[in-house]
């Protein structure tokens, strides 16, 4: 079991530009709720009352959507997937967590792993291809970066952006609040990275999966994942692309989480580095110093 992290032990990990953009997003929702309550008034209480049936109509659905969950699919138990629940457990002591995190396995086709915020109730979303294909830590990855975000409180805006959503906000709104998207994705994955102990192969095979899928991920080099990029380098369009996204990209993801590890896991990186063609490694050194001066998302 890695050690256990305190608050400010937290916030090393973290993005460096997450607080940042955080503050950056505040500037989006402070003028919001200003309009929230210029409306409010002009409106004479209408407008609350409507948020208040909203507000009840979706907790209705989220508790249908509970109780489908525990007919329809399987909760992780200490008997249901041990090495799953333990995983979570050990995750929860890790990084503070003291609510309660279920976890349910579904049958949904991909590799992939999500976390539903809904309400003061948390679930992970385990796909069945997930624990069929975990090796080498690659399920403690995803476990520890969904974990570690609930400890990190990634998910205190969520409920923003599904109303921005609902809304139909205008578009620049929402572009201000992908860019601490982006950086809490970084963020969630330099915290797997921490309660795998460094294991950089895990991680970034991990990450090879849900890009590819199962089967394919073994094929990956990743030393020309990584070069593809520049393809595309200083591309108006490229640009554009990262704008509008609340996701980074993934070759910027991999190439983030193997340089983090570098510096901060220089054995296991260095294990990592000895598992790789030389024309991999070639390319992962020509990269390091760019991506190092360049952390943003």
């Amino acid at each position: 079991m890695v050690q256990k992290l305190s608050p400010a032990d937290i916030k090393k990990i973290l993005h460096p530009t997450e607080f940042s953009r955080f503050l950056l997003t505040l500037l989006v929702l402070v003028p919001l709720l200003i309009v929230f309550v210029l409306v409010v008034i002009a409106t004479q209480g209408i407008a609350v009352l409507a948020i208040l049936g909203a507000f009840i109509s979706f907790w209705f659905a989220v508790q249908i959507y509970m109780a489908r969950m525990m007919g329809d699919m399987v909760l992780v138990t200490p008997n249901n997937f041990p090495e799953a629940y333990r995983a979570i457990q050990e995750a929860r002591e890790v990084f503070g967590v003291n609510k309660r995190v279920d976890a349910f396995v579904l049958e949904a086709g991909t590799y992939n792993l999500v976390m539903l915020a809904l309400f003061r109730r948390k679930f992970l979303m385990l796909n069945s291809e997930v624990l069929e294909a975990e090796q080498n830590g690659e399920l403690r990855f995803l476990v520890g970066r969904f974990v570690g975000a609930l400890s990190a409180k990634h998910y205190r805006l969520q409920w923003f952006s599904n109303v921005l959503s609902i809304a139909e906000a205008p578009l620049i709104f929402n572009i201000l609040l992908m860019p601490y998207e982006r950086a809490v994705e970084l963020s969630g994955d330099r915290l797997g990275l921490y309660f795998v102990d460094g294991n950089v192969s895990a991680s970034v095979h991990a990450l090879f999966r849900l890009t590819v899928g199962q089967q394919l991920a073994e094929r990956v080099d990743v030393g020309d994942f990584l070069a593809q990029e520049q393809r595309t380098a200083g591309s108006f369009f490229r640009f554009l692309a990262r704008l509008l996204s609340p996701e980074p990209a993934m070759t910027k993801r991999v190439g983030h989480l193997i340089y983090f590890g570098i510096d901060r896991y220089p054995a296991a990186a260095k294990k990592y580095f000895g598992t790789l063609s030389g024309g991999s490694r070639a390319a992962l050194k020509t990269n390091y110093q760019a991506v190092k001066r360049k952390v943003t998302g």
